[in-house]
């Protein structure tokens, strides 16, 4: 279902407090491409939520995001969890590395985030 504005609309769910509905997946699919193009890897943290969710938020409509503190809060967990499999994902790649005898820093996880990867 599209909003009028033609972004796709992903409805937050009351007593879950999850996002639901059929366009859930793919919202969490797009937010998760963001993050690994848009996250740093080298910090604990990452202060570019906000850019994520703002580009994110050009093709899904996931309510008001930056005033209502359910969907807040809904989204900010959603993209924790994306990140931290991503870190996990990132550290499982680095473990083999080792494993297999080879430098991790002479084999880039993403040649485009290379720097960062060493």
């Amino acid at each position: 279902m599209r909003t009028l504005d033609s972004r796709i609309f992903v409805p937050l769910g009351a007593q879950s407090g999850a996002f639901e509905g059929t366009n859930a997946s793919t919202f969490a699919i797009e937010l998760e491409s963001h993050i690994r193009r848009l996250a740093p890897l080298y910090e604990e943290t990452w202060g570019c939520k906000e850019a994520i969710f703002s580009v994110t938020a050009q093709k899904y409509d996931f309510a008001n995001w930056k005033t209502d503190a359910h969907v807040a809060v809904a989204v900010g967990r959603l993209a924790m969890h994306i990140y931290r499999e991503f870190r996990v994902e990132l550290h499982i790649a680095y473990k083999k590395l080792l494993e297999k005898g080879q430098d991790p820093k002479q084999c880039p996880y993403d040649t485009q985030r290379a720097a960062q990867w060493i």
